[in-house]
């Protein structure tokens, strides 16, 4: 499948084996034109490489705080640094699907990457979270109404 425009949130602590081998391989069954990320180290730096080598135009939207940043070389435009609430909205407003890598199997206080996850899913932008042992869950917008949104496990690889 193409998509568009991909944006993507995640740990600052980096991909996971598992979260590094679900990339790899939507890359090999689905492109995107455009990748948003929040050029933050790890999973943003880690992700846009990936994106950028499989031929993605690479959007880096960097936070407010200098010292979180990866400036990542696989980015072909920077936008002006935004504090990272609004930076993540901006993000999903720009996607038209969510690729989110968590640390943690659910919401956690303060987490930048669980905030974009539930302020993409009011937005009813369709979100695809791939935890760190791999397990994948959606989220999509049904019947055109929040309230049917559903968290829904996707069958692994066998």
């Amino acid at each position: 499948m193409h998509y568009k425009s991909i944006g993507m949130t995640g740990t600052r602590s980096g991909l996971s084996p598992a979260q590094r081998t679900f990339v790899l391989k939507w890359l090999e069954n689905n492109s995107a034109t455009v990748l948003h990320h929040g050029d933050c180290i790890g999973a943003d730096d880690e992700v846009a490489l990936m994106f950028s080598m499989a031929g993605s135009y690479i959007i880096a939207h960097p936070g407010g705080i200098p010292a979180m940043r990866a400036n990542s070389e696989a980015t072909d435009l920077i936008l002006t640094p935004l504090n990272n609430l609004v930076r993540n909205r901006f993000i999903v407003k720009h996607s038209k699907h969510l690729l989110a890598f968590p640390e943690s199997r659910g919401p956690t206080p303060n987490s930048q990457t669980w905030y974009t996850i539930e302020y993409a899913q009011k937005q009813n932008v369709p979100i695809t979270i791939i935890l760190p042992n791999g397990n994948i869950s959606s989220i999509y917008k049904q019947e055109g109404r929040r309230e049917n949104l559903r968290l829904v496990p996707e069958p692994k690889d066998s």
